[in-house]
């Protein structure tokens, strides 16, 4: 999936990378794949201790974090009109996609502001920015995502320390929705250079890392 790709190719850039998921043979494979740079956690993010105690476990393990991805979704899998949704699983889809991105988001953020600056990327989707058909749920949690990381990158957090990178990602054109300018620029370039074809795991790893490259320039 998405976050395996990323995990992937930050290992490939020489990043010390902690997986953080509920499956715990795949992650900790993948970790085992990514060699000593990597480790597994378990960590449901919709439980703030337990997203604290990632954030202090990468820290205890490779001495500091300079950035996260907060990939990790639920989608409410409701092909049907509005009429016949009956929204059963509302409260875990917000638990995960929008609790635990915006939780992580301020764990991460008050650690990196303390510590010399970071990235936070918060993968959206287009379903956040758009209206279609069925997903209700999950539309309404994309959209509060893009919302809120607009929000903290642009009215909370003191830019010249931390930025937030908004990933909401449009499928058609593989556009990452950058708040930064150069990445956007970045993302741009990567969409033109597939000519357009259908999101898939490694363009939304690209997307992520020319983020993190663009973010790292903010001090």
């Amino acid at each position: 999936g998405f976050g395996a790709e990323i995990s992937r190719l930050y290992g490939a850039e020489g990043a010390k990378v902690v997986i953080a998921d509920l499956r715990d043979d795949e992650g900790a494979a993948l970790a085992a794949q990514l060699g000593s740079n990597a480790r597994y956690r378990r960590c449901d993010i919709s439980q703030r201790e337990q997203f604290q105690a990632l954030v202090d476990f990468a820290v205890s393990e490779f001495g500091g974090l300079h950035a996260l991805v907060n990939n990790a979704g639920l989608s409410d899998n409701l092909f049907g009109s509005l009429m016949d949704a009956d929204f059963s699983m509302f409260a875990d889809v917000m638990a995960v996609n929008v609790l635990g991105t915006m939780q992580g988001t301020q764990i991460a953020a008050r650690h990196m502001a303390k510590h010399g600056g970071g990235s936070v990327i918060n993968i959206s989707s287009i379903s956040g920015i758009q209206p279609g058909f069925g997903f209700f749920t999950y539309r309404a949690s994309k959209a509060a995502v893009v919302n809120f990381t607009k929000s903290a990158a642009g009215l909370t957090l003191d830019v010249s320390k931390q930025r937030i990178d908004s990933g909401a990602l449009k499928a058609l054109s593989d556009l990452a929705q950058a708040m930064d300018p150069t990445a956007m620029k970045l993302a741009v370039a990567q969409a033109a250079a597939k000519g357009g074809k259908a999101l898939d795991e490694r363009a939304v790893a690209e997307a992520a890392d020319a983020s993190i490259r663009a973010m790292m320039l903010v001090r």
